[in-house]
């Protein structure tokens, strides 16, 4: 039983990792990345972040649903 247990939740968190990158369109993020750190563009982008969502950032109004 605890194998089958560990099975079922064994797939569960590839099935999620699998949907994530799927979902995420990975292929073209990194290409994209790719041909910024080709043209030189990385710098400006990392300097250009912005912030100003994390100013008002409050650990205690988070709950467990944020995350899924």
């Amino acid at each position: 039983m605890k194998r089958i247990l560990q099975g079922i939740i064994a797939v569960l968190i590839v099935l999620g990792i699998v949907k994530t990158f799927h979902d995420y369109d990975a292929g073209v993020t990194i290409n994209r990345y790719y041909q910024q750190f080709k043209q030189g563009d990385v710098l400006p982008d990392i300097e250009n972040v912005n912030s100003n969502n994390l100013k008002h950032f409050n650990l205690e109004d988070l709950s467990l649903s944020d995350f899924f």
